[in-house]
């Protein structure tokens, strides 16, 4: 497992104030693409003004849509990497986590390792990590940290939905019975709101996600 075998994907959208810092700091453990979802502040500005490699929406697509853009783009498009870490562009997961998901990838050959915080933002995000861990004995499956094998993400890109924050994506691989394990990772609250919506809309969409969870 190699530095230029893994990239980052930064999901961006309206995050100016820390864009630019987690850019600089991830890219000393390897390759940074951020996937700009159509930011109507100064992120783009920021991402062209300092050379980052970046997609950009015309329109905004929302936060899997555009991750899942991003997978598909690296597959047809990079092929010598073989990882995939995702980190999302708010700075609340610190990018010291970065190393902790890498060394634990190469020293247990895991297939899937998920960066697991202690405290949540939302009530139903404790919900779900609770049936989570009960059904499929994995926590967070939520975190924007997560550091993923190209060849078994490849394997289930098509059936991912483009409504449960990626949480469809953890099910697949336990269905499938590829290696999957949690990291301890350390994180910071957020200065800003959040960008996926106010709480009752937020938490409205967990609750569906619990529920196709337990149907999965």
């Amino acid at each position: 497992m190699q530095k230029h075998e893994i990239i980052i994907l930064i999901p961006c959208f309206n995050e100016e104030s820390t864009i630019l810092k987690i850019c600089n700091e991830a890219n000393k453990f390897a390759q940074v693409l951020v996937l700009d979802d159509a930011s109507t502040d100064n992120s783009k500005k920021i991402l062209k003004k300092n050379k980052i490699n970046f997609i950009s929406n015309v329109e905004n697509q929302g936060y899997e849509k555009n991750l899942i853009k991003g997978f598909k783009h690296i597959f047809n498009n990079l092929k010598e990497k073989k990882y995939i870490i995702t980190l999302d562009g708010d700075g609340e997961l610190k990018t010291n986590n970065i190393s902790k998901l890498i060394d634990f990838m190469r020293n247990e050959k895991m297939d899937l390792v998920i960066g697991k915080r202690e405290k949540f933002n939302r009530f139903s995000e404790n919900l779900l990590n609770l049936i989570f861990f009960i059904k499929y004995g994995i926590y967070d499956p939520v975190s924007g940290l997560k550091l993923y094998k190209i060849e078994y993400l490849n394997k289930i890109i098509e059936k991912l939905s483009n409504k449960m924050f990626l949480v469809d994506a953890v099910c697949l691989f336990k269905k499938e019975k590829f290696k999957v394990s949690n990291i301890h990772i350390e994180v910071k609250k957020r200065k800003d709101k959040s960008r996926v919506g106010n709480n009752f809309t937020s938490n409205l969409k967990m609750l569906r996600i619990i529920l196709r969870s337990i149907l999965y």
